[in-house]
């Protein structure tokens, strides 16, 4: 069954028999370029020692210098998966021609045996970055290689835009087994990768209940001030970033951006706020905590912005053109705001179902946090309930996730809980409506798991 399935995988869309060796080195020049590559030199042609090409890349910190290895083993018989006998001296080479990293770019999939060798060269220091056949056709897919796709591989791109035309022109209900044949692809590729297919939040008893955020979620993180909502979606989105390396987007629009930075290093590193912006009261302990939390700050794919100050439209396509996985919007009233002096036609339910659309779309999880109605405060039981979304009742409806964050010491000093915060899931389409609970340190910025494995 599962070899019936992979046959008809998405990555069967472009037949890479239909490209020689030398074209496919020049595809992979002109794919690098357009990931913002700049080419150094030119595909070798012929024996070439294993050096194909070298490219640079430009980031905000630095330039890395890659060696570029282009292996096409896609005309081979069965299609030979690049082994470490393909790869030789991988360290020699790159020693010896001064680059930062290796970069591998195959027309099939990497051996058991090549990726036990990239690993240990990561452990080593080096820079690796694989680009195999699944990544390519991905990349291929993408408005910015229509082109690439054309010339290189034109049977394919005519069948695939023949197929893509029938499909944007069927109007008509389409039976489940079209759908099916995605969802047992999902399901083969995470038994195959032993991995969710879900996105975890660090929370074990959050991702038992919600099964952690899956790819179209619309996750609402709501409560009064104080309770640690920004800390709590912040402490969601680095452990994203860390732990599953995703491309994330953090838009702090209540916020400014040296809060959110302290936020960040006073969680990671488990210091208090005041010695972060005090750093005179910092002891050799907190030195080398603050030393850790910075080097994960600067290797986690994590990203900042405070600028909401154009098109929701443009924003959407900035962040699938930049390959973004995780979303995350401190406050939906501040965007709101900012997107009403814009669009002054602009109504919360239009704003909701534009970002739930969004994240259905293009498979991205949206995070975002809210502030609920003072109202409650005049209750015995304070504890927030849906009706204290007040305007924003229309999320009910559209968010797949809504959470509150209720502290019981915040109204009671002498409450038994102080130091606990309850997670209230008040609507969850993946599971059970519950309440959790989660340790909270409001002076690292810090949630962690009630039996205090924090990670």
């Amino acid at each position: 069954m599962v070899k019936n399935v992979s046959s008809k995988s998405k990555y069967q869309i472009i037949d890479f028999k239909e490209v020689t060796y030398e074209d496919f080195e020049a595809c992979a020049k002109a794919i690098l370029r357009n990931e913002g590559m700049n080419i150094l030199t030119n595909p070798n042609r012929g024996a070439d020692d294993g050096v194909d090409f070298f490219v640079e890349e430009k980031n905000p910190r630095c330039v890395i210098k890659w060696l570029v290895s282009v292996k096409h083993n896609a005309t081979t018989e069965n299609e030979k998966a690049v082994s470490h006998n393909d790869e030789k001296n991988l360290r020699d080479r790159i020693e010896q021609h001064e680059v930062h990293g290796f970069m591998g770019f195959y027309s099939t999939v990497i051996s058991s045996g090549l990726e036990k060798q990239f690993q240990t060269l990561k452990k080593q220091g080096k820079q690796v970055y694989v680009y195999d056949k699944n990544e390519i056709v991905k990349l291929l897919l993408e408005s910015k290689n229509s082109a690439v796709f054309e010339q290189y591989f034109p049977h394919s791109y005519s069948v695939y835009r023949q197929k893509e035309k029938k499909i944007t022109n069927d109007q008509s209900l389409l039976p489940i087994g079209n759908f099916l044949l995605r969802k047992v692809d999902d399901i083969v590729e995470s038994i195959v990768s032993k991995k969710s297919n879900h996105l975890s939040t660090g929370f074990y008893d959050l991702d038992e209940v919600t099964g952690g955020l899956h790819k179209d979620d619309f996750f609402i993180v709501a409560g009064r001030p104080l309770v640690g909502v920004i800390d709590f979606i912040l402490n969601i989105a680095s452990y994203a970033a860390i732990k599953d390396k995703k491309n994330t987007a953090f838009f702090n629009l209540s916020q400014s951006t040296d809060d959110i930075l302290r936020r960040i290093l006073s969680s990671l590193g488990h210091i208090e706020h005041t010695k972060i912006d005090r750093s005179y009261l910092l002891v050799d302990a907190d030195w080398a905590r603050l030393t850790s939390a910075v080097s994960l700050s600067f290797e986690m794919p994590f990203c900042i912005s405070n600028n909401m100050n154009f098109p929701l439209d443009e924003l959407y396509r900035y962040l699938v053109d930049n390959k973004f996985e995780l979303v995350v919007i401190d406050n939906l009233q501040h965007l709101f705001w900012l997107q009403h002096k814009i669009q002054n036609m602009l109504t919360i339910e239009q704003l909701c179902h534009g970002l739930k659309e969004f994240s259905r779309k293009f498979h991205i999880p949206i995070i975002a946090g809210l502030t609920v109605l003072s109202d409650l405060e005049k209750r015995i039981d304070k504890r927030p309930l849906l009706t204290d979304l007040g305007d924003w009742q229309v999320l009910e409806e559209i968010a797949n996730i809504i959470t509150f964050i209720y502290d019981d010491h915040l109204y009671n000093d002498s409450s038994p809980d102080n130091g606990i915060s309850e997670i209230i899931i008040a609507k969850n389409t993946h599971g059970d409506r519950c309440k959790i609970r989660l340790a909270y340190i409001p002076q690292h910025s810090h949630f962690c798991n009630y039996s205090n494995k924090c990670y």
